[in-house]
């Protein structure tokens, strides 16, 4: 399976994404910003994410 990765707009640089889209990696970029104590985003980010992936398990980082 190819690896999954979700990150909020400006965390990696278009470069950055380039390598990892290089490298196998799917990335989806969301086209927002996310603050850490911003729970509601969070959580419409992760059902977003669910969608998507429905069974998969999400890893959150902050």
């Amino acid at each position: 399976m190819r690896a999954q990765l979700w990150v909020c707009a400006g965390v990696i640089s278009a470069e950055e994404l380039a390598t990892l889209r290089a490298g196998n990696v799917d990335v989806t970029d969301f086209d927002y910003t996310l603050e850490p104590d911003d729970w509601v985003g969070i959580s419409g980010a992760l059902e977003t994410i669910r969608e998507h992936h429905p069974s998969h398990t999400v890893w959150v980082g902050l």
